[in-house]
């Protein structure tokens, strides 16, 4: 079978579960260079940024988004907050502002193609709070109680 064949034969399955562990990677990863270079703004902002945007996003699947509503969205954060807020997600004050401040940098992909000039950010331990709450809600609507309690001590919550 030639190359072609096998990518038309491969099933590309984007699922919450996929989503949520995702995330839960990203964030054990953000955890690492912080302990080792705690002072990497640009890195940390990005691995918690894409954290951040696969939780929303395993939360937006869940609810019944498909995957064309997510590349739409592509990686708006404060809209996909607002529509997970649409369909249930608790809202908070400080979770909306704190990706809105993000959010613009992380779209344009300012933290993983750094431009010279001024930066608005939010510190790395805010937005790992967030992740932490993102993650910990969704993964225990897609995958339950019972797995997260035993999931609970390990990398990525």
């Amino acid at each position: 079978m030639d190359r072609g064949s096998q990518a038309e034969s491969r099933v590309k399955v984007l699922s919450p579960g996929t989503l949520i562990d995702g995330a839960r990677m990203y964030s054990s990863a953000a955890d690492d260079v912080n302990e080792r270079h705690p002072n990497q703004l640009h890195v940390l902002s990005h691995l918690l940024g894409m954290a951040i945007e696969l939780a929303l996003k395993a939360f937006l699947l869940k609810g019944g988004r498909t995957e064309r509503d997510l590349r739409r969205i592509g990686h708006n954060l404060p809209v996909m907050l607002a529509e997970a807020e649409a369909l249930g997600l608790r809202s908070t004050g400080s979770r909306q502002f704190r990706l809105s401040v993000l959010g613009a940098n992380y779209e344009d992909r300012i933290f993983a193609y750094p431009e010279e000039g001024m930066l608005s950010i939010i510190l790395p331990a805010r937005l790992r709070e967030i992740a932490h709450e993102l993650i910990c809600e969704v993964f225990i609507l897609v995958k339950g109680e019972q797995q997260f309690i035993e999931l609970q001590a390990e990398p990525g919550l």
